[in-house]
């Protein structure tokens, strides 16, 4: 794990930015993709989609992003959206972000990986691995039923969750560009 942080920690945005950005800069010239998994099925399962759809209204620049609310990448499409991309772009570096369900005391934290995501795990789902690091937000507990848990996340937090981890998102790729934008206080 390269860092777990609660989304409520003061600054927290902007420690999940400098961990991004050492590896954005390390990826070197290779097209930043960004997966945001989930779907607005069930509240906590769209963490992804918030995600990808504040990064789309801001608008960045050599950032590609797949999974948003009104085109979000799931389980029906992820082994589709994965072909299109390595077929759109040479070598990408892949950023996988899911929602995420775990112990008790583990609820609001994010956790950024190295290596790739295992999407559908809590639902017991065999799907394509996806990304070069991930980010998973954890908006629930497991119980005996991941789903009824993920229909029952915490709205706000999660809505809060996404806005962290989108900040984080924008301004780390915001200062790995060759003609770096404006860094943002929040993607909203």
């Amino acid at each position: 794990m390269i860092i777990q942080i609660h989304y409520k920690e003061r600054n927290a945005a902007v420690h999940l930015c400098k961990s991004l950005t050492l590896l954005f800069r390390a990826a070197g010239e290779r097209p930043l993709v960004f997966v945001c998994i989930g779907t607005i099925k069930a509240i906590g399962d769209a963490l992804g989609p918030m995600i990808g759809t504040l990064l789309q209204d801001s608008e960045l620049k050599n950032t590609h992003i797949y999974g948003t609310i009104k085109e979000p990448v799931h389980a029906l499409n992820l082994q589709d959206t994965m072909q299109e991309i390595h077929e759109k772009y040479n070598h990408p570096f892949i950023v996988a972000v899911d929602a995420s369900l775990g112990h008790l005391h583990h609820i609001g934290y994010i956790q950024l990986l190295e290596g790739p995501l295992f999407p559908g795990n809590s639902m017991k789902k065999s799907l394509p691995q996806v990304g070069d690091i991930h980010i998973k937000g954890i908006v629930n507990t497991i119980g005996p039923y991941n789903y009824m848990m993920l229909q029952n996340a915490n709205e706000k937090s999660v809505r809060n969750m996404a806005k962290t981890i989108a900040t984080a998102l924008f301004n780390a790729s915001a200062l790995t560009e060759k003609k770096p934008q404006k860094a943002a206080d929040h993607v909203v």
